[in-house]
């Protein structure tokens, strides 16, 4: 799991910017928040079983979460504190 802080776009709200495969394989995606909101991001390769993937605290603005696990399917959402 990788989170990296971008802080190129003042989000208004909590949301899902961008989802892309990155080069190498890994997937990626963007959520935006206001400063200083928690996300919580939970995947699922079966959407009925949540888990724990990932806890993005004190952002100034847009977080990039990657996972570089090639599994044939998964799911993944996102929810504030």
């Amino acid at each position: 799991v990788s989170l990296n802080w971008h802080q190129d776009v003042q989000p208004l709200q909590f949301g899902l910017r961008a989802v892309r495969c990155e080069p190498g394989g890994d997937f990626a995606f963007y959520i935006s928040a206001a400063p200083g909101q928690r996300c919580v991001i939970e995947s699922s390769s079966d959407l009925t079983n949540w888990f724990f993937f990932a806890l993005a605290t004190n952002a100034p603005n847009n977080y990039r979460v990657t996972d570089g696990l090639n599994l044939p399917r998964r799911f993944y959402r996102a929810r504030t504190e």
